[in-house]
């Protein structure tokens, strides 16, 4: 027979990546038929799981993320998604930034990781406070990048090619 590891069909089948984009399609489905009852109890449930996750995955000795991580990002995407539709919940102005710019902070913070890699290894930090200096530039780079990015290319380049189909199917509709 074949194993997983052999066949590359089933790799692609079995990978987190794809528990995590059909957990998002089921999500984006949910919302879509306003099934949002019970938003801020799942919304809370998200939060706590979140935050137990890394003790819990170091009681059990999980080496995947996955589990532990994308269940409680589900339910915390769902929570505030379904508050936002029902009870008009928008959170913090930061966050929706960091929201709005996602697919930008998503496309370049593995350039900006890679840059503060190098700079830590020029330092030769190897202390706990030392490391966790070099985490949180790593995570205000990548955060300043990708917003970045979102303002100054992604913003910009959806509004010019917005306009230019709009004005082809103008073009396209006017007798």
């Amino acid at each position: 027979g074949s194993s997983i590891s052999s066949n590359v069909f089933l790799k692609l089948v079995f990978n987190p990546l794809t528990f995590e984009l059909l957990g998002g399609c089921m999500l984006a489905y949910v919302i879509a038929r306003n099934w949002s009852r019970w938003a801020k109890t799942i919304f809370i449930l998200g939060v706590c799981l979140l935050l137990i996750s890394p003790t819990t995955m170091y009681w059990v000795g999980a080496t995947s993320q996955e589990l532990f991580f994308g269940i409680p990002a589900l339910l915390i995407v769902y929570g505030a998604v379904a508050m936002e539709r029902n009870f008009g919940f928008t959170g913090p102005r930061f966050l929706r930034v960091i929201g709005d710019a996602s697919y930008s902070i998503y496309l370049s913070h593995i350039f900006c990781l890679s840059a503060s890699v190098l700079v830590w290894k020029s330092f030769k930090w190897v202390g706990v406070m030392d490391n966790l200096v070099i985490l949180a530039m790593m995570v205000v780079v990548s955060l300043a990048a990708g917003i970045f990015s979102y303002r100054f290319i992604e913003r910009p380049s959806q509004r010019f090619f917005r306009n230019l189909l709009n004005k082809k199917n103008r073009l396209r509709t006017t007798p």
